[in-house]
């Protein structure tokens, strides 16, 4: 009897652990192919501006909206190197493999991230940015970490616009921390001072529109009608406007932010203001003024200065290495160059473009198809260089050529390089209005070491002691005092 129970017992938990065992087993198939999988986001900002070591956690929501269950993967794009940790539905990252989602349900995503803002900008830089990567059969969606790194001013929010405005008053940034631009900022009603050895970081990035159907650079500063910049650099301690990576690799990087846009701004003032690594490195549209002194714009990955019948005043400055034209000016306007040297050697587009016309389309030999309207060019440059490359560094495309007053230049003690310029059906008088200019040659010396982007006049440079004196400007871009007998451009020997 006793072995007969015993067997009975055995019979039924053998018959339970069975039905148990079978009942954990999921009797579905997963989804196969592109599930309607989404995330509550597509940009987890940690925003918490971090003054001592610290830590923040935000939440992700998943949803499967397909009538079957999927099975994916979650992981961090830079693995076991990443500032982030991740917590998938309970299980701990950097990599989760075979998560499940029930049809119509949703499952959470813990991310948190650690930073110490004291630590050089190599191993912390100001924006801390990373894709969370969620894979289903193949297809990818992909969640954007932000975080700050450093101990900063940190100003707007990726892929929003944000506005500042005093009320017509002014904003000093007078904080000794970096000023970090984040998304685009838009300047209203104010009247915005950079004082000597101010740090502003644009930090660019590719943002969508509201419907998503296409995508833009969101790393600008705009300066509307009824506001102004000014920035109060010095020799010794200029202002720098330029991306948010400072680490090595990035030094000469361009491109990684939008660049200054003036939008009917008239009075901003930069003295001493170093501009670079952007897309542009200043927009001038139409009704703008700008006066710009002692200022360097470089390693753009357009055109250094975009002008679209705008007004500017330019002395003692540098533009150089551009992906485009070191000033392109379109559209008419009024610009007055003093001092200036614009060098164009790492491509091909000539250093100084000018145009009187707005199109609507240019055909390939860059002729006007569709011709909108034209505005007068007023340009004068005095002491300049035009130099690179090419044989021709300056480009005048004037619409009507039966009408001179629609396009004056007037050019003294320069040295440009042109050649084709001078053809019968292009510029042939072009030095009737370049007075005292200096046409390079191939084999004229004139900058120390071009490779090195030291544009400082050489020993034998044919600038040396040919500008024009001008009593009203007495220093030169590095703040050194001009000869009696100048030399031409930026930098006095």
């Amino acid at each position: 009897m006793l072995i007969e129970r015993k067997k009975y017992i055995f019979a039924i938990v053998f018959l339970f652990s069975a039905i148990l065992y079978h009942s954990c087993q999921r009797d579905f198939e997963y989804f196969e192919g592109k599930a309607k999988v989404y995330a509550s986001v597509d940009t987890l900002l940690f925003d918490t501006v971090f003054t001592s070591i610290g830590s923040a956690t935000r939440i992700i929501k998943l949803y499967n909206d397909e009538s079957k269950p999927v099975q994916l993967d979650v992981f961090l794009e830079k693995g076991a190197s990443s500032f982030y940790r991740i917590n998938v539905d309970g299980i701990k990252g950097p990599m989760v493999k075979g998560v499940e989602i029930l049809p119509n349900d949703s499952i959470y995503i813990f991310a948190e991230v650690t930073i110490d803002p004291n630590k050089p900008q190599s191993d912390s830089p100001f924006v801390i940015e990373e894709n969370l990567i969620i894979n289903q059969s193949g297809n990818s969606v992909k969640v954007l970490l932000t975080s700050w790194g450093q101990n900063a001013n940190y100003i707007s929010k990726a892929g929003q616009i944000g506005l500042l405005s005093c009320e017509k008053g002014s904003l000093v940034f007078a904080d000794p921390k970096p000023y970090v631009v984040y998304g685009i900022l838009v300047i209203d009603d104010c009247h915005v001072i950079l004082p000597k050895g101010t740090r502003l970081h644009v930090h660019g990035g590719i943002a969508f529109t509201p419907d998503r159907t296409s995508v833009y650079n969101d790393g600008q500063i705009i300066i509307l009608p009824d506001a102004k910049l000014t920035s109060e650099g010095t020799a010794e301690n200029p202002v720098i406007i330029q991306g948010s990576r400072l680490e090595p690799e990035y030094a000469d990087i361009p491109g990684q932010w939008g660049g200054l846009r003036f939008i009917g701004s008239k009075g901003s003032d930069l003295k001493y203001t170093i501009i670079k690594n952007s897309i542009v490195g200043m927009v001038i549209d139409s009704g703008s003024q700008v006066t710009i002194a002692n200022s360097s714009i470089f390693n753009t990955s357009s055109s250094g200065i975009f002008t679209f019948n705008g007004a500017l005043n330019a002395t003692n400055s540098l533009v150089h290495r551009n992906g485009g034209h070191a000033v392109q000016m379109t559209y008419g306007g009024k610009y007055n160059f003093t001092y200036c040297t614009f060098a164009s050697f790492n491509n091909q587009r000539e250093a100084i473009a000018a145009n009187n016309k707005k199109c609507l389309n240019l055909d390939e030999d860059i002729t006007c198809s569709v011709l909108v309207d034209v505005k007068p060019l007023d340009l004068t440059m005095t002491n300049c260089i035009i130099s690179g490359n090419n044989t021709d560094e300056i480009s005048f495309l004037n619409h009507t050529r039966d009408n001179p007053a629609n396009f004056k230049y007037n050019l003294t003690n320069c040295v440009v390089r042109v050649d084709e310029l001078l053809m019968t059906n292009r510029w042939p008088n072009f030095f009737d209005n370049c007075k005292d200019c200096l046409n390079q040659k191939s084999s004229d010396k004139l900058f120390l070491k071009i490779d090195n982007k030291d544009y400082r006049l050489d020993t034998i440079s044919i600038a040396r002691e040919k500008a024009l004196p001008l009593s009203n400007i007495k220093i030169d871009l590095a703040g050194k005092n001009r000869k009696t007998k100048p030399d031409i451009g930026c930098f006095e020997f």
